[in-house]
This record gives C-alpha cells, structure tokens and sequence, in this order.
C-alpha cells in the first residue's frame, strides 16, 4: 500500500495532473525495491537509502506546482529517504537530505532514529490512520 497526499493536486492543470500521475507510477516502480527489502528482511521495519530519480524528480514538480523553488542540496549533499514499513505492504517515505557519501548500511534500531528525527506531522497521522485501519499495534 502506497499512500500519496499532496495538498496542491486539486489545484494542478490537466496536463500537470497527468505529469503527477506518470511521476507518481514512476515512484511506484522504483518503490517496489523498499518492498522487496522488506520482505527479505521481514524483522526490520525501517530503512535508510538513496533516493531514487524518480522520487527528486516528483518532489521537484510537487515544489514546482507550489510556486517554491526546488530546494538545491549544498555541495557534496545527497537526497536520501527513511522507509518505515507499518505493516506488510504499508509503508511511508520520509524524505531527507545528508552528505552525498552516508553510510546507510544500518541496523533497524539506527534507522528508526534517523525516521524519528526527520518525520513529519502528516506521516504521524498517516500511520495511526493505517493502524487502525489493519489493527496493527504501535
């Protein structure tokens, strides 16, 4: 389950939405990697990794659509993304940005902080709407 809110789509043109949509199936594919680790590692709830093309590319039109300007990492800085997996096939996707050269080769324990640290509100809400809703515990 991939859940996506963005605030602005009801504002977008047409042609905007349909960029979003070929963004947002784009991100999908290239997800299926934290699905895939997930399940090969089925005692970790959290990861830590780079973030994918698709992912900067979607988060740039999302900034793009909202009038921001995108934001450009210092030299030597990299996008990454902290994955929290719910429950099977619910995950949520933290976006963060560190040196290019981070190690993420990490235990579940490490990357549970780093999720921790850069969580947003709304990723709060989301995960206590999914565990209701599948009657996971926290």
């Amino acid at each position: 389950m991939n859940i996506s809110i963005y605030p602005t789509q009801h504002l977008l043109s047409r042609t905007e939405r349909r960029s979003l949509d070929a963004l947002q199936e784009k991100v999908e594919r290239a997800t299926d990697a934290d699905r895939k680790f997930f399940k090969r590692f089925p005692d970790r709830s959290y990861r830590v990794r780079r973030a994918f093309k698709a992912e900067s590319e979607l988060q740039d039109f999302l900034c793009a659509s909202d009038g921001q300007t995108a934001f450009r990492y210092p030299p030597g800085y990299a996008r990454f993304v902290a994955v929290r997996q719910i429950v099977i096939g619910a995950r949520i996707r933290q976006p963060l940005w560190a040196p290019a050269d981070w190690d993420t080769d990490m235990t579940d324990l490490e990357a549970q902080e780093v999720y921790e640290l850069v969580k947003f509100d709304l990723a709060a809400g989301l995960e206590e709407v999914v565990q209701k809703a599948t009657g996971a515990a926290k």
